[in-house]
């Protein structure tokens, strides 16, 4: 059952999502019907719980009843029989050394309630988003300033499914890590031995996070977008009331002066935005070569195309290329030293913009809503950096560390999915703030 909820199915789900999502949007900037059941949050949040279900089972049922919910005896028991069914009890000190949680107790109740805290992470943010579905105004189109409140509701729902995507793809790293202490996969066909069930466990769980990473710099990206609307939106404003003062004074070549400043606006805005946005770009391009490496090599490690690139190797075969630890140590570090790069040019970008135009977003509350976003990002290098380097957790197995990570992540989802609905409720009065900058005319100018 682990496998049906693979990080590669989530993928291809997330592929889905966009597609609609990018239709959605043409039919109605087109001013055609396109029908709310396929408005495409919807469907996110049915495809998370599909994937979040499939984790409860697989964890109920291939490792919790098999193990008897992680008993020790249990699990020894459920080990050694395996091995030796398979003629494998050379592993059983490795497992012992490495794997076991029989010394472990605390270990094992911490992720025993990551399941829990998926659930209530679920059950927080699609009541978050029903909040903010219940302002988005369906049957008006064509007119600018009920397409722009659709807009940044539209922008905030995605941020605000942040909190339970990475909570499940947590959680499913749990259950990975349990499978490799009971020595259970769910796919016996698939795996000859102890070794091979724990490598494509351990890739399984990489590529979880990996795809937890790709969405938070999306949704970074998607919060930069929302930070320079409202900031275009204000100094808008300042613009409309500097010309209706220009006009009421009746200075000389007042309109004059006024279009040469709204000219030179329009490109400094312009080139801030695609300054600030350039350093987010660089964050989603390099989590996105992460995640299709990740995803792309262990679909088919499973399904055994390519052994010779792909192949997971056991004890009397090679691994193929990309699995070799060379290669996959090279890869890692190149992934995490230009990811770590990368999400603090993101963040520094952000950063800047905030400092600089602090009075005018003063009304937005960027900072509250900007830790809502990133802290994911700094948990997971601190977290990741304190288990490393820590004691006792720096002496930890490989297992062991990774099921701590999982496990507090998961529950640290459940935590910024609270702080979500504090600093993005739907009754704030910028989601309607429409500001349009006027020509000379009178009329709206069509800059966007």
């Amino acid at each position: 059952m682990l496998r049906y909820a693979s990080p590669g199915y989530i993928a291809v789900c997330g592929c889905f999502v966009t597609f609609l999502r990018v239709m959605g949007k043409r039919f109605r900037r087109s001013e055609r019907e396109w029908p709310w059941f396929l408005y495409y949050i919807f469907w996110v949040y049915a495809l998370l719980f599909y994937a979040m279900t499939s984790c409860l089972i697989s964890a109920v049922v291939d490792v919790c009843l098999p193990s008897g919910w992680l008993r020790p005896e249990t699990v020894e028991g459920f080990v050694m029989e395996r091995m030796r069914l398979e003629n494998d009890t050379v592993s059983l000190d490795v497992w012992r050394e490495e794997d076991s949680l029989s010394d472990y107790p605390v270990l094992r109740y911490v992720s025993m309630s990551c399941p829990l805290f998926m659930v209530a992470t679920y059950a927080v943010c699609i009541v978050h988003t029903i909040q903010h579905l219940k302002k988005l105004v369906w049957w008006k189109r064509g007119r600018a300033d009920e397409e722009h409140t659709f807009e940044t509701h539209d922008r905030t729902l995605r941020i605000l499914i942040l909190p339970l995507f990475y909570g499940v793809m947590s959680c499913q790293g749990v259950v990975r890590m349990w499978g490799v202490t009971v020595n259970n996969s769910a796919d016996s066909n698939h795996f000859e031995s102890f070794p091979l069930r724990k490598h494509f466990l351990m890739d399984s769980y990489d590529a979880c996070f990996w795809l937890g990473d790709l969405y938070e710099s999306y949704a970074l990206f998607t919060f930069g977008l929302i930070v320079l609307e409202y900031l275009s939106q204000r100094l808008r404003r300042g613009m409309m009331e500097a010309q209706d003062a220009l006009k009421t004074n009746q200075v000389p070549r007042a309109s004059d002066s006024f279009s040469e400043m709204s000219d030179s606006f329009r490109v400094l805005l312009g080139q801030t935005k695609g300054l600030t946005i350039l350093g987010i770009k660089l964050f989603c391009a390099t989590c996105a070569g992460q995640a299709i490496y990740g995803v792309g090599v262990n679909c088919a490690a499973y399904y055994h195309f390519k052994e010779s690139l792909f192949g997971a190797g056991c004890h009397t075969q090679k691994p193929g290329i990309l699995q070799t630890e060379k290669v996959k140590s090279m890869l890692h570090y190149t992934f995490y030293g230009a990811g770590f790069i990368a999400s603090f040019a993101a963040i520094g970008n952000l950063i800047e913009v905030e400092r600089g135009f602090r009075a005018q977003l003063h009304d937005f509350k960027p900072i509250h809503k900007f830790l809502g976003t990133k802290i994911i990002v700094t948990i997971a290098f601190l977290q990741s950096m304190a288990l490393a380097a820590c004691p006792p957790f720096c002496w930890w197995s490989y297992t062991r560390a990774n099921l701590l990570y999982a496990s507090l992540l998961c529950i640290e989802c459940f935590f910024i999915s609270i702080l979500h609905v504090w600093a993005w409720s739907a009754e704030e009065a910028w989601f309607s703030v429409y500001t349009p900058l006027l020509d000379l005319s009178g009329k709206e100018s069509n800059e966007e």
